[in-house]
């Protein structure tokens, strides 16, 4: 007889993250709702990092080697692997609070028509106490709600959504067709604003994940991209056919404008200072507000 499936698969993709997956394995044993399966998508990594967890000894863990195909194929093979009706996405150097499952599953309860679901999240620099994502725009006076706001929510401040606090139905995923592969930045936007443009989402407003940044892994400012990235070119291309409101719409070309902004700033920081430029001389960046514009700009130039 055939076991049931787990409520929730959880992806974790790893490459060379030795020393911090067992962490993050923990974090989703440690969870109050322990109906899962655990899918962990190697990708090629060259530091041993399955090596450090094969003592862990659950049932519930399976593990998947690949050769080197980046963060979106691994978490793509982790989808076709899962047999649960709900996808969580986990990145191995990251972490759950022990509510966060049981929180998400709650909400799927509540908002049963949602294509995403999310918490808020900490962000943890190397060397810094964490903080809260700075999200601008939640409700004030609801912990839990359904919203067709994302782009809206996205544009002044950091995403509400990061790569380990999201769940996402595999139904939905199946239709967005997955992550895009061969992207090194951007691909986890191209399918938040995706399912969002199509779906409503539902969030859970408590920090439920901890995004770890190490001073290591910033951006190197000889890798900043000097052009605008695929997920943003493709909002652009596919935003005159997706069915939104004229108020949706105008946040969809602000968040866009964001984007921009955030490259010319990094540009800037990198002593780019032509490419700075042409990033600022698109319209989009016009619809951002001119302080904030200028606010943004000195502290890229005191940098």
């Amino acid at each position: 007889m055939n076991k049931e499936p787990a409520i929730v698969s959880v992806v974790i993709p790893v490459y060379n993250k030795r020393r911090y997956l067992r962490r993050a394995l923990h974090s989703v044993l440690q969870q109050t709702e322990q109906d899962v399966e655990i899918i962990l998508v190697d990708d090629g990594s060259t530091d041993g990092s399955l090596d450090t967890v094969y003592d862990i000894k659950d049932p519930r863990i399976r593990y998947v080697r690949q050769s080197n195909a980046g963060v979106s194929a691994a978490r793509n093979t982790g989808v076709k692997l899962s047999r649960s009706p709900l996808i969580a996405f986990l990145d191995a150097d990251d972490a759950w609070e022990p509510e966060f499952l049981e929180a998400m599953l709650a909400l799927t309860r509540r908002y049963p028509s949602a294509g995403l679901y999310a918490s808020g999240y900490r962000v943890q620099v190397a060397g810094q106490p964490a903080r809260p994502a700075r999200v601008s725009g939640l409700p004030l006076l609801r912990r839990r709600f359904l919203s067709k706001d994302y782009f809206r929510l996205s544009t002044r401040g950091e995403l509400p959504i990061s790569a380990s606090s999201v769940l996402i139905p595999r139904r939905v995923l199946m239709e967005m067709g997955g992550f895009p592969e061969g992207e090194g930045m951007g691909e986890d936007q191209h399918v938040w604003w995706r399912i969002c443009s199509r779906h409503a989402f539902a969030y859970d407003k408590r920090y439920l994940s901890t995004y770890y940044q190490d001073a290591a892994e910033r951006t190197c400012p000889a890798n900043v991209p000097e052009e605008e990235l695929a997920f943003s070119r493709r909002l652009r291309e596919e935003l005159p056919g997706l069915r939104l409101s004229l108020w949706q719409r105008w946040h969809a070309y602000r968040y866009m404008g964001a984007h921009l902004l955030y490259l010319s700033r990094e540009n800037l920081k990198a002593g780019k200072t032509a490419d700075a430029v042409k990033l600022l001389q698109d319209q989009r960046t016009r619809l951002l507000p001119l302080k904030w514009l200028l606010r943004r700009l000195q502290v890229a130039v005191a940098a």
